[in-house]
């Protein structure tokens, strides 16, 4: 079975280190796949150029999509659709 992993990633400007070394956990995982395929949505102060070097040193092979981050939508019990930045009606 061939798996695809589909994550936003966000490398900030004042603490590429940092996050890429959180990246680098988070990611680490997926090596253990034998048949996988990674897609990043490169969100953050790296240019795809950059990241895809970088999965390159990690042993992780994939596509590197430029996004933006619009939010997630969450579906609550009986209310339908819901914006996560807006406060939540009871």
């Amino acid at each position: 079975m061939r798996i695809i992993h589909t994550l936003p990633l966000f490398i900030r400007e004042n603490s590429p280190e940092n996050d890429l070394y959180m990246a680098s956990l988070a990611l680490g995982s997926l090596q253990r796949s034998q048949d996988h395929m990674t897609v990043l949505f490169n969100q953050g102060c790296l240019t795809n150029e950059e990241l895809h070097d970088w999965l390159q040193t990690q042993g992780i092979s994939g596509s590197i999509r430029s996004g933006s981050n619009r939010g997630l939508l969450v579906r609550g019990v009986g209310t339908g659709l819901l914006n996560p930045m807006e406060p939540m009606q009871c």
